[in-house]
């Protein structure tokens, strides 16, 4: 889904701000800004403090590694181990091969599922095509409780390779404005996003859960509520993009509806909360954002507390990868005939 409202906000409240200050110019500066924006990217155009549009410095331009690009190359990555953890699993999944087809491109394709369980626990996955990275990782209702790293760690594995081409192509597809502006609310929005997308989905009766969508409505969420009090009518297509993933949700079986919504307000809440407050063109200052309802850093610094303590994230992730299957306890030597 493309964003229609792709031009920064930050630069056409500048430009009437400008306008109200000197109306005799006002024509005068529109048009050279419309130039301006036309001709090359907004995010590399700024006003100085008599209302002249210049250009940032190069090294400004280039010293930012883009946070879009750092969570595609995750995501990518976390796929490609998904895929070795399925390869390095074959001798135990080969009981379960019904079909010529390899459980890689199984994965890649993503086919349905095959699990093996307990009798006495059929919750219990005993073994899967999914492989040891993805069950030691994903969104899992049975283990979630004594292992909550899952409801953030399950945002970065996939289903399969469409379903990781739609959300990173989902995500590229993001107003770079909202980088730009935001960035390390753009970040904290798109991982508490993912833990509230796991927690809804978990707690409306789903078994398992995958897939970067959380953080993506959550995204949509802080886009949502940027345009708000910006004063702004982009919002309207912000709403029309979440409306059709959730309908395309209702129609493709095994796609999440209720984390989805989970994620969209998780990012309301996160940009409501600790986003900047925009002063539109009522004040004459030269800052135009001023800080939000509680400190960007308070949050997180309670994720880093969380993460840490609570989570062991970075503890469970070393596990995982050292020793596959053992956070899921599923078999990881083939079953004696």
């Amino acid at each position: 889904f493309v964003h229609s409202f792709q031009v920064c906000p930050k630069t056409q409240i500048d430009i009437l701000r400008h306008n109200n200050k000197h109306p005799s110019v006002a024509s005068t500066s529109n048009s050279k800004a419309n130039h301006r924006t036309k001709s090359r990217n907004p995010l590399h155009v700024l006003f100085n403090k008599q209302g002249v549009i210049q250009d940032y410095p190069k090294h400004q331009q280039t010293a930012k590694i883009s946070i879009q690009k750092v969570l595609v190359w995750v995501n990518v990555f976390c796929f490609l181990f998904q895929l070795g953890s399925v390869a390095s699993y074959a001798p135990v999944l080969r009981p379960l091969a019904s079909s010529g087809t390899s459980f890689v491109f199984r994965l890649i394709l993503g086919s349905p599922v095959v699990s093996a369980s307990l009798s006495e626990y059929p919750e219990f996955v005993l073994v899967s095509s999914l492989g040891p990275f993805t069950m030691d990782f994903l969104s899992y209702r049975l283990f979630a409780k004594h292992q909550p790293y899952r409801l953030l760690t399950s945002g970065f594995l996939h289903g399969s390779a469409i379903h990781l081409f739609f959300n990173m192509n989902y995500l590229a597809s993001m107003p770079k404005w909202l980088e730009e502006n935001h960035r390390s609310l753009y970040l904290a929005t798109y991982l508490v996003s993912i833990v509230t997308c796991s927690f809804v989905s978990l707690s409306g009766g789903a078994a398992f859960g995958l897939g970067a969508s959380g953080g993506l409505c959550g995204l949509n969420g802080l886009e949502y509520v940027m345009h708000k009090r910006m004063g702004k009518k982009g919002t309207c297509p912000v709403i029309l993009n979440f409306l059709i993933l959730t309908l395309l949700g209702m129609a493709i079986p095994n796609m999440d509806v209720a984390g989805h919504v989970g994620g969209f307000l998780g990012g309301i809440v996160i940009a409501w909360l600790f986003g900047p407050q925009y002063d539109g063109v009522q004040n004459n200052n030269d800052d135009d954002l001023l800080p939000g309802k509680l400190p960007l850093w308070s949050l997180w610094a309670v994720m880093a507390v969380l993460a840490l303590t609570i989570a062991k994230i970075p503890y469970y992730i070393w596990l995982g990868i050292s020793r596959p299957g053992v956070l899921s306890g599923i078999l990881m030597t083939p079953a004696p005939n």
